[in-house]
């Protein structure tokens, strides 16, 4: 399979794609983000979604090196995953980094979002593209 990404946002700790093959943005994030970094790397997200008028994320945090800042984690958990429901968000594959700090605030970002079950987080690539290829 040729996977079509075009670059929608390039920032050394994020880069934001719309893969066109699959119809669903790809987020690669690298390093530890800073809370402002994760702002402008999750606004691109956002913003893309409502122009593609898109449905699902691919979020890979496979190359962040630890945990994000709490203030971060805490944002995304109470302002951006809520505006991007609300953009029509309707899943969100989330490949884990190795690393336990990162996890740690994949998980505060993740745990008050649960009971919609939007949110999946995977261990490698594979399994999360599967998730979002079902119907």
């Amino acid at each position: 399979e040729v996977v079509m990404l075009n670059i929608y946002y390039s920032h050394p700790k994020a880069t934001i794609y719309w893969d066109d093959s699959n119809q669903w943005i790809y987020a690669e994030w690298r390093d530890i983000p800073t809370t402002q970094e994760v702002q402008q790397g999750a606004g691109a997200i956002l913003k893309l979604l409502k122009e593609k008028q898109a449905a699902n994320v691919l979020n890979d945090n496979r190359k962040v090196t630890g945990k994000w800042p709490t203030e971060a984690a805490i944002w995304i958990a109470n302002t951006c995953f809520p505006q991007l429901f609300e953009a029509g968000l309707r899943k969100f594959a989330w490949i884990q980094s190795s690393d336990p700090g990162s996890r740690v605030s994949a998980k505060i970002s993740e745990t008050p979002n649960r009971e919609k079950d939007i949110i999946q987080f995977f261990l490698n690539e594979a399994e999360a593209r599967a998730w979002l290829q079902t119907e």
